[in-house]
């Protein structure tokens, strides 16, 4: 579909070209029903403490749908048909190598892409970044295979919870994201799901045991386990 409000509002950062395949490597992360719950019952104080503060700008959140919660370790990027079969078993091949490892979240940070068309609000990673970065060297060793754009070079590696139109990070001041901070922190925490492994959620710290990453392009998505001690 090429409706904005399908895809969340996004915007191609490269031109549609029959062939070309959008892809992208990621850890997913599906969210616990509790965990949901409480970013449903978050995002309509946010929409309206940014609303007190720059009424001017209509900023207005939704929840990211809970299939699409993930956290990024390639750039978005166009994939001609016929690499795909060799960078899968490529990507397939290094990542069965790639350990297990516990991964973390912690504070809330505001995001925005790279042309500034979408905002986000997320969870930052603060357990398990040495191994995300590994990821992305070992993703980007592929990607430089095909001439493929590699990922950023000081990622700041994030859960997003919910998204908006436009670019709010000028209008978000210190203060304000304590303000969100502190309202985050009292809203009741819950259990949480894990990605390939357990995960627990112990007020605004979310941990989980990454066992596998996900290769999406076009309307194909394949799997790679990670692998266990």
């Amino acid at each position: 579909s090429s409706s904005p409000g399908y895809h969340q509002g996004r915007v191609r950062s490269f031109p549609h070209q029959r062939g070309n395949w959008a892809s992208y490597v990621f850890v997913p992360f599906p969210l616990a029903r509790s965990l949901r719950s409480r970013v449903e019952a978050f995002v309509p104080h946010l929409s309206k403490m940014l609303a007190s503060t720059v009424p001017e700008q209509g900023f207005v959140f939704s929840p990211v749908p809970p299939g699409d919660t993930h956290i990024s370790v390639s750039r978005t990027v166009a994939l001609q048909y016929h690499w795909i079969e060799p960078l899968v078993d490529g990507l397939g091949g290094a990542l069965g190598r790639v350990e297990r490892f516990d991964l973390g979240l912690s504070k809330l940070a505001f995001y925005c892409n790279d042309n500034g068309t979408r905002s986000f609000l997320g969870l930052s990673v603060s357990l398990g970044h040495t191994e995300l970065c590994a990821l992305v060297s070992l993703v980007d060793e592929h990607f430089r295979k095909f001439r493929l754009q590699s990922f950023y070079k000081e990622p700041s590696f994030h859960l997003s919870l919910c998204w908006c139109l436009g670019n709010v990070l000028p209008h978000v001041s210190p203060k304000l994201l304590q303000e969100l901070q502190e309202r985050w922190d009292g809203l009741s925490p819950g259990e949480g799901v894990g990605v390939g492994g357990s995960c627990e959620m112990r007020e605004v710290c979310v941990r989980c045991e990454v066992g596998e990453v996900h290769f999406k392009t076009g309307n194909k998505l394949f799997s790679f386990q990670l692998s266990k001690l």
